[in-house]
């Protein structure tokens, strides 16, 4: 635990470092369209996402980021509803700084809340709410594709896997694909 905690001061100390150059280092904030795929219920879910990008270096950054969706579905039942909340912590690298620098992958932490319900009639015509909440926490991997970079914007294709441990071994938790349009400063 030492050794991590003494490498971690090293990159960030040497992140700050070299902050000389303040044209490389640019903070953004990005939100960002998806297709989510949720493993617990075998749905597909549309996604928003807000995220925020702090640069220490021109190759390393924490990024903290928002996801959300919801729908509501007619069914067999007055409504059917799907919810996904989602929070997460993670660090972003240009693992190929010079060839492929629009390349960026991200590894993180995370925390994820699922509800799934359906509304029902009871006995004397009143609605019955039916909910099933799943709170999970896991590992983000992810990677990021940006096909515009400019001075003050960036756009790209993000396509990201969110793991937990259950059992002793990791799960898929949920898959998102989509698109992001960010913006630098």
């Amino acid at each position: 635990m030492k050794n991590i905690l003494l490498m971690l001061t090293v990159i960030l100390f040497h992140g700050s470092a070299n902050a000389q150059d303040n044209n490389i280092l640019k903070n953004t904030v990005r939100a960002g369209i998806y297709g989510g795929f949720y493993g617990y219920r075998d749905i597909y879910l549309p996604v928003i996402s807000a995220e925020y990008s702090h640069s220490f270096n021109k190759n390393l950054a924490i990024v903290p980021r928002i996801t959300r969706s919801v729908i509501v579905i007619p069914g067999i039942y007055p409504w059917d509803y799907k919810s996904s909340f989602a929070a997460s912590v993670s660090l972003r690298t240009s693992p190929f700084p010079g060839w492929f620098s629009r390349v960026k992958l991200d590894l993180g932490g995370f925390y994820h809340r699922f509800k799934s319900g359906h509304g029902l009639v009871d006995y004397y015509g009143g609605p019955l709410d039916l909910f099933d909440i799943k709170n999970t926490g896991g590992l983000i991997g992810a990677v990021n594709f940006n096909f515009i970079e400019k001075n003050r914007l960036e756009a790209g294709f993000r396509a990201e896997l969110l793991t937990n441990i259950a059992g002793g071994y990791f799960k898929c938790e949920s898959a998102l694909t989509g698109a992001y349009l960010g913006m630098k400063f």
